[in-house]
């Protein structure tokens, strides 16, 4: 051992101290002994001098190793402890053992005394080690959980993580609001140590079918016969309407646990509700403009009637007058009669397109060949007078 060991030698025999050091001494290792021979000293060592190791003597003047020891103890101060004395029984080195010695060696065998202080220390070293690394590993445990804890609080779902048996074993801060906020019967009182199948068992015997299809859905899930549950269920109060969607799910690869979460879909459920409300209206308008489509068809076909009417009596007259006074009436006359008869021909052919044209979408035409040389003809004719 390199680093250099200190060391407190509790022996009233000058001797016997100068022995061990010489011991220590010559197998090279590298030590500062203090060595006090009574109570006194040994208080004044314990609040001044930093140490490695305690050798002490069983027996001395007024003090012996027993109280050395509780002394120690109760300064706490955590080093090995060797007991060197000259006599020692199997009896008393168990019960020196028991109360925190790490060792003893009786003086007729100091030999034993260098590897016994390179041992004690290395192993005390060794335990120390392994204490502030399950310090830091537990530290760093308790960092996480206080992590996980602080982003499980942060989300706005209300979650718990149940055990095969409902029982709740973790809580986030939304869920223990979430029953008082919105007078949710099943999760009142539901927070981490009691039993969520029996809330929700309960509830169902008080008619409540939300809670009866939750226990159905997490105990699928627990089962294995669902890797997911999925339920919307409103949850409304007095002032206003709300939805939640549950969803269960199992926890990680544990096959015994679950988590609950539940989350507010109000907005989604009135916005699917307005689209439903816009639907039927427009499923309304719909079929209010079939009927009046239907109403206006009847009145097209009516008017067209009555209108093609007087239309063929301008026709018919106009034509039995010139039939009649033709030989009467001038050029000029007869190019009159003329236009009567083909603007009431005209005014009877547009009544038929409108009649037609408010048939459109519900007959279907065949497509035929235009003439546009006709069209555009006709369309001079019409508005000869403007061009």
């Amino acid at each position: 051992m390199k680093q250099k060991i200190k060391i407190l030698h509790l022996e009233d025999m000058p001797l016997d101290a100068e022995l061990v050091a010489a011991l220590l001494n010559r197998e090279n290792i590298d030590s500062e002994i203090l060595v006090v021979p009574n109570r006194a000293a040994f208080v004044k060592a314990l609040k001044g001098f930093s140490f490695d190791i305690v050798l002490s003597d069983h027996s001395l003047a007024s003090f012996n190793s027993h109280e050395a020891l509780v002394m120690i103890k109760n300064a706490g101060i955590t080093v090995p402890f060797i007991l060197v004395t000259a006599t020692m029984n199997d009896e008393f080195a168990a019960k020196v053992m028991k109360e925190g010695a790490c060792d003893y060696i009786l003086k007729d065998r100091l030999h034993r005394l260098p590897l016994a202080v390179i041992g004690s220390i290395e192993k005390h070293r060794a335990e120390e080690l392994h204490r502030a690394m399950q310090k830091t590993t537990m530290l760093k445990l308790i960092e996480s959980e206080a992590f996980s804890k602080a982003v499980l609080n942060s989300l706005s779902s209300h979650i718990a993580v149940m055990d095969g048996l409902g029982n709740i074993i973790a809580v986030n801060e939304a869920w223990k609001c979430f029953g008082l906020q919105n007078n949710e019967t099943v999760l009142q009182r539901t927070g981490v140590g009691s039993n969520y199948f029996r809330a929700c068992e309960k509830a169902a015997k008080s008619g409540d079918t939300i809670a009866q299809m939750t226990l159905l859905g997490i105990k699928e899930v627990m089962a294995g016969k669902k890797a997911i549950y999925y339920l919307e269920y409103p949850c409304h109060s007095a002032t206003k309407q709300q939805w939640f969607g549950m969803r269960v799910t199992k926890f990680e690869s544990d096959e015994l646990r679950v988590v609950v979460a539940h989350q507010d879909i109000t907005d989604c459920k009135m916005s699917e509700l307005g689209l439903k409300e816009s639907h039927a209206n427009l499923q309304k308008n719909v079929k209010e403009l079939a009927i009046s489509n239907a109403e206006l068809e009847q009145f097209a076909y009516v008017a067209s009637h009555d209108l093609q009417e007087p239309l063929r009596m301008v026709t018919s007259f106009m034509t039995q007058l010139e039939n009649k006074y033709g030989e009467i009436v001038d050029d000029k006359g007869k190019q009159y009669i003329h236009f009567a008869v083909d603007g009431a021909k005209r005014m009877r052919q547009i009544i038929l397109d409108l009649l037609e044209f408010s048939r459109v979408g519900r007959t279907e035409d065949d497509l035929e060949e235009v003439n546009f040389n006709e069209l555009i003809n006709e369309i001079l004719a019409l508005y000869r007078k403007k061009i």
